[in-house]
């Protein structure tokens, strides 16, 4: 009795055992998921903050080039304007435009007395009185009795 006894002890621990060895698998394996799980994470964040560093980056170029393009073309102004050769060219320009706006108003007053004329011509012919149609001669009466 004490040996059936013993063998159930034994049995006991030994399921014990299995039970508290089925239980440390069971919890490496949830333990290994977890750990899984956030290195996903991590390296998920990892490559949206690589990715946001890249796009900042290429904004920041653009700017960079967009602000380099203005300042060379300011100082191709710059350089362009104070040049006497341009200065001299700006000049005559202006001086085409001048003459350009003039014979553009000249020729607008022009068209512009041209059309009142006409249209005064055209009131002085309406306003003057219509000839009269020469009128009909009487036709002769036929008599009946003839």
């Amino acid at each position: 009795a004490a040996e059936r006894i013993q063998r159930e002890q034994e049995l006991a621990q030994q399921m014990e055992a299995e039970a508290k060895a089925k239980d440390a698998e069971e919890e490496r394996q949830r333990a290994e998921v977890l750990a899984k799980q956030k290195e996903a994470e991590e390296l998920q964040k990892a490559k949206e903050d690589a990715e946001r560093q890249a796009k900042e980056e290429e904004e920041r170029k653009m700017r960079e080039e967009e602000e380099t393009k203005r300042k060379e073309e300011e100082d191709e102004k710059a350089r362009m304007e104070a040049d006497p050769l341009y200065q001299l060219l700006k000049k005559e320009e202006e001086k085409a435009a001048k003459k350009a706006a003039a014979k553009a108003a000249k020729l607008a007053a022009q068209q512009a007395a041209a059309e009142a004329e006409a249209l005064a011509k055209a009131q002085a012919q309406e306003e003057a009185p219509a000839p009269t149609p020469p009128r009909a001669k009487p036709s002769p009466r036929v008599s009946p009795k003839a």
